[in-house]
């Protein structure tokens, strides 16, 4: 596939690619969240703990989450959570790059983008707002 960063995307295979990686995340008992990484385009699951972990790496490399880029979002009639990590300007990391699977998802976000079920959001949301700043306002 064609890297997000060229600005050349085959939208057809991007979203097959998300298909079969969301498919065999929704089977795995034991993975908490799925992402690709924006600069290899490997994808990859995760345990919750985890998250929080790497969440407080990024805020100490002066990533935050911004307003907008958490949201709610229905896929095959089941509720998940996005949340987008990223530097302001999204500068200076991979996360100045298009995430490939937020692109497949009908948005355009440069970040480090997860996926997760939104009751598993729910039951972490403190931990994982408090691993990294949350900012409401713009």
């Amino acid at each position: 596939m064609a890297s997000a960063n060229l600005n050349i995307v085959n939208m057809e295979e991007l979203i097959k690619t998300f298909d079969g990686h969301f498919h065999a995340f929704t089977k795995k008992q034991n993975e908490d969240y799925l992402f690709i990484h924006n600069a290899t385009e490997q994808w990859s699951c995760g345990k919750m703990w985890e998250l929080v972990s790497e969440l407080r790496k990024f805020e100490k490399a002066g990533c935050a989450i911004f307003k907008g880029n958490k949201r709610k979002i229905k896929i095959n009639d089941e509720m998940y959570f996005m949340l987008v990590v990223s530097y302001h300007e999204a500068m200076g990391t991979d996360a100045k790059f298009v995430n490939l699977m937020a692109l497949a998802l009908g948005f355009n976000i440069s970040g480090f983008v997860y996926l997760m079920k939104y009751d598993t959001f729910k039951l972490w949301k403190k931990h994982l707002y408090d691993a990294i700043a949350v900012f409401e306002k713009e």
